[in-house]
């Protein structure tokens, strides 16, 4: 491999990085995903431009640069440290490493002794910084870290590194229960696959871990459990935790499913048991983490020790273990919450988080940078607003005097400028800036002053994003609704997403509450016509290159979703008034077919290097998603069975498809 770089070096020089001899593995890694062959790595001293030195003691993942006329050094106490030394000088350069499959790389290389690097000790301000990989839906890292493959794994490894270029030091992801037979090929190929990558992780300076679910009554999605049925089986249980073994975790994360419930005594007391068996059967594992989710519904209040509680903060309970708050879509802890979970703010998760690090006990943040089923990335719908939401929990902690030690992003899907969020959240959790279009603007720096307008792009879009969707309360006509989620509002009264009414309940809605729909519809049309303004100053700035063609496309189809949405609105309420809905549809097929162009356009251009299953309508997986995860996107099919809702109340005999 070295001897391929040094061959294709191109004429303008290269870079030459000289590594510990220890560590030579791990930094052919890193250069190789570089994708760079002007980079090369030593164990000599002969004319380095970067030296890495493990040399300074301090906190895990710290270093201090020390620069000449010609050169840097990098001095660290760990690995960690040495790569996050050598992306703070390779970023000053002009690499930008945006996504795990794409590196932005500078045309010349500059000499390193000319570059402006940080002075003294660059140490992150949060222990545990990663990201959990929802591999219970079909995202990219279903395929990359949970189906065994040589590319599979090539591709996972190239996430690993991508987090820690940005700043991250841990991973996770939840099992699946297709692995549960003892010997069978797929547990002993997904055991070999999986201890590869904890492995490479480990190698980095990375810790690792997988997500258990406690109680098989509340598994809606095919993850692998822990207790079956209203017996705790004891030998069934340790069975299970041994086929996880030989792959040397050092986390377990326990979650407890949604929307239904054990009794509390019972989720405690077998709570405490699964964690005394992890102890025993898997030494490795420092530390169980609990998942405290949300849902503000009736039957999930429950009365434990004379105290009123949520269910899911009976977590708290189990000991031995450090719950996660974890908070949902792009809400935060301290701004309207929409009705997500029929919460109108997540008050009690924020009050727990914050009593617990006022008190000092261990306690950590698990928000999300993407809800796929129904919400977002499956529409497909473009939304820096994470970006802002996810910046104003971590700034009002700040406020507070109030410092984290675990923050991990629920993750689900990087594609259609999703990977942003990730990519910021744990560059913030290393060093939070000033302001969180600090970020955004460094972010695009390497791309000069076309990049400061796509900064000045995304930071208006989120903004006005802000206002639209969640301070008026626009998200529920943005986001879509399958079959599955009307049936659970209209029969189970569950509802995970802000809930709206459907055309059929519109016809009957009296003359006041038609005119609150008529804001809505202007809401949403000046939604669409405000984002397509922001985006008009992306038009023909770097045309062909990867992340400025996804910024137009994700502006796009945000103009086209949100004139879409105002016009079935439209269509609904001008039924009910007794008016001619056509035109409104008209207008809706025109937003569709404009939605489709950006759609084709995109999904034709995916940065994931796997192929086309994560926008496939049938894809034969582990999860309980036969389908890719772009699949309905790829479709538009939320689009089209709102459509088909509003023409069928007006008693067009069509079919709504159900987008499950």
């Amino acid at each position: 491999m070295l001897g391929w770089l040094l061959a294709c070096r191109p004429p303008d020089g290269e870079l030459r990085i000289v590594v510990p001899a220890e560590t030579r593995s791990v930094f052919d890694d890193y250069v190789r995903f570089l994708d760079d062959p002007r980079v090369v790595v030593d164990e000599g001293v002969a004319r380095a431009a970067v030296v890495l030195s493990l040399d300074a003691p301090g906190a895990p993942g710290s270093y201090r640069l020390e620069q000449t006329r010609s050169s840097v050094t990098v001095h660290a106490a760990d690995v960690l440290g040495l790569q996050y030394g050598l992306t703070e000088v390779l970023e000053a350069s002009g690499y930008a490493f945006l996504h795990p499959n794409r590196t932005h790389r500078p045309d010349t290389l500059a000499n390193v002794g000319d570059l402006a690097l940080s002075q003294g000790v660059v140490a992150p301000e949060t222990a545990r910084r990663g990201l959990h990989l929802h591999t219970l839906h079909p995202i990219e890292a279903y395929y990359d870290f949970w189906e065994p493959g040589d590319e599979n794994r090539e591709r996972a490894e190239r996430t690993l590194d991508w987090i820690v270029k940005s700043r991250g030091n841990y991973v996770q992801y939840p099992a699946l229960d297709n692995i549960l037979g003892i010997g069978s090929p797929v547990t002993t190929e997904w055991q070999a696959h999986t201890s590869a990558l904890v492995q490479k992780a480990h190698a980095r300076g990375m810790t690792y871990g997988l997500g258990l679910q406690l109680f098989g009554g509340a598994n809606l999605q095919l993850a692998f459990d822990l207790v079956d049925g209203d017996e705790v089986d004891d030998d069934e249980i340790r069975r299970r935790l041994r086929l996880l073994e030989p792959l040397g975790l050092d986390t377990v994360s326990l979650s407890f499913g949604e929307f239904s419930g054990e009794e509390p005594e019972r989720f405690v007391t077998t709570g405490e048991r699964v964690v005394g068996l992890v102890r025993e059967e898997l030494p490795t594992v420092a530390d169980v983490v609990t998942t405290i989710h949300v849902g503000n519904y009736d039957d999930l209040r429950v009365e434990y020790q004379g105290r009123d509680l949520q269910y899911y903060f009976l977590a708290d309970e189990i000991d031995g273990t450090v719950p996660w708050i974890h908070s949902v879509m792009y809400y935060n802890l301290y701004e309207d919450a929409g009705g997500a979970y029929l919460h109108d703010e997540f008050d009690e998760h924020r009050d727990f988080l914050e009593e617990h690090l006022a008190a000092g006990q261990p306690v950590g943040y698990h928000p999300e940078s993407a809800y796929w089923v129904a919400f977002d990335n499956s529409i497909p719908l473009y939304l820096p607003v994470y970006l802002r939401s996810r910046f104003v929990d971590l700034d009002q902690l700040r406020a507070k005097g109030l410092s984290l030690q675990d923050h991990v992003t629920f993750s689900s899907g990087g594609e259609w400028g999703y990977w942003q969020t990730d990519h910021a959240i744990l560059r913030w959790n290393h060093t939070l800036p000033a302001r969180w279009e600090d970020t955004i603007t460094a972010t695009w720096a390497p791309f000069g002053a076309e990049g400061a307008v796509a900064a000045e792009a995304v930071i208006g879009l989120a903004d006005l994003q802000h206002q639209a969707l969640i301070v008026d309360r626009l998200a529920p006509w943005m986001a879509g609704r399958d079959a599955i989620i009307d049936f659970g509002d209209s029969t189970l009264g569950i509802l995970s997403q802000p809930d709206r009414p459907l055309p059929t309940e519109i016809l009957g809605l009296p003359a006041a509450e038609l005119a609150d729909l008529d804001e809505v519809v202007s809401g949403l049309q000046a939604l669409s016509d405000g984002t397509a303004t922001i985006g008009a100053s992306l038009d023909g700035v770097r045309d062909g290159d990867p992340f400025f063609d996804e910024l137009r496309d994700g502006f796009a189809v945000d103009v086209a979703r949100a004139r879409f949405a105002s016009q079935v609105l439209a269509a609904s309420v001008q039924s009910a008034r007794g008016e001619d809905p056509g035109p409104a549809l008209a207008a809706a097929d025109e937003a569709l077919a404009a939605g489709e162009v950006s759609v084709a356009r995109r999904h034709a251009a995916l940065h994931w290097l796997g192929g086309d299953r994560i926008t496939q309508g049938v894809d034969e997986n582990a999860t309980i998603y036969r389908l890719g995860y772009l699949g309905r996107a790829n479709e538009l099919c939320f689009w089209r069975r709102e459509a088909a809702q509003v023409r069928r109340a007006n008693g067009e005999d069509v079919s709504i498809p159900p987008c499950t």
